[in-house]
């Protein structure tokens, strides 16, 4: 488990009195966690080195991605702490944010409605709450594992996504309002499945069933609103299937001949098409042509364009 905590940059006067020190909390959370084993931690204080947010993130970025990111808060920093994390989330997507701090404590719910970046709230002392966090995290990653083992080996089919929190209480009982202890961050989607699909973008919730359906073969219901997220499978694609779907395509437009454009190896294709339809084609538009022969591969890889482009 790969951890990084993070003190925000908030400045109020008061921490300058005392120079510059490493905040205590670091010390007590490292302290527990390397006492269990969890000895890869990185910290990083972004208050002492009055790092902005554009200089935390390159810092971020310079580190190998973590599994936890942690941040602390007081109230008058609170602001700042979920904006650290909407930061480390940001270049981390798959990894688990945690606030804690006596801010986050007694307000976990007004900071998890209006922070959905953050993932996880420590209430009260934080050295063993956030070593069971570590310990959670830690058994959720190896017994996923487990089961998509399991599933591939069964030959199942897994559609992989992220908790969306309280998605079975969308609305609070109290105030009739829109429930906010769930996240409107966008979280990740997997389809592990045998064939490789290209999944569409801006899925949702309510992609997940539609989703499931098609693994399974089985139509969906007209009432179920939500859209499939695989669109385009490509596992068994190669260059004659390709011209054959143009083919169809034409056919399916009605024209008896076109016109026909292609890049690079689009250019290629165009030939290929070209060649095996010779009587369809009205135009044919080629640029950049890129044949893939072996002259061709290694002035593109073995450096000759780079002549004529050294700084690239």
């Amino acid at each position: 488990m790969r951890i990084v905590l993070i003190h925000p940059n908030y400045h109020s006067g008061g921490a300058e009195i005392a120079g510059n020190w490493p905040p205590a909390w670091v010390a007590y959370l490292a302290g527990s966690l390397k006492r269990h084993g969890y000895d890869d931690i990185r910290f990083i204080d972004a208050m002492t080195e009055h790092l902005d947010d554009e200089q935390l993130a390159a810092k971020l970025r310079e580190e190998e991605a973590p599994d936890v990111i942690g941040c602390t808060c007081i109230t008058p920093s609170i602001y700042q702490a979920e904006k650290t994390l909407e930061v480390a989330k940001s270049i981390f997507p798959n990894a688990t944010t945690v606030l804690g701090g006596i801010h986050a404590t007694f307000m976990y719910s007004q900071v998890l409605g209006e922070a959905p970046h953050i993932d996880l709230i420590v209430r009260g002392e934080g050295e063993e709450v956030f070593l069971n966090v570590i310990k959670a995290v830690e058994a959720l990653d190896r017994e996923v594992g487990r089961v998509l083992d399991a599933a591939e080996e069964a030959g199942f089919s897994v559609v992989l996504t992220a908790d969306h929190g309280n998605c079975d209480e969308m609305v609070d009982p109290v105030t009739q309002e829109p429930h906010t202890q769930h996240t409107l961050y966008p979280v990740p989607c997997m389809v592990i499945d045998e064939a490789k699909w290209h999944l569409r973008p801006g899925g949702d919730l309510s992609s997940v069933a539609p989703t499931v359906l098609e693994l399974m073969g089985l139509q969906q219901p007209p009432s179920m609103t939500g859209k499939s997220l695989p669109f385009a499978e490509i596992e068994h694609n190669d260059t004659w299937r390709i011209v054959a779907d143009i083919e169809k395509l034409r056919e399916m437009c009605g024209h008896e001949a076109w016109q026909v454009f292609g890049g690079s190896w689009g250019a290629t294709l165009a030939l290929v098409y070209a060649q095996a339809h010779p009587s369809r084609i009205a135009w044919l538009v080629l640029r950049g042509v890129f044949l893939a022969t072996q002259g061709e591969l290694d002035w593109f890889y073995g450096g000759g364009a780079g002549r004529f482009w050294p700084d690239v």
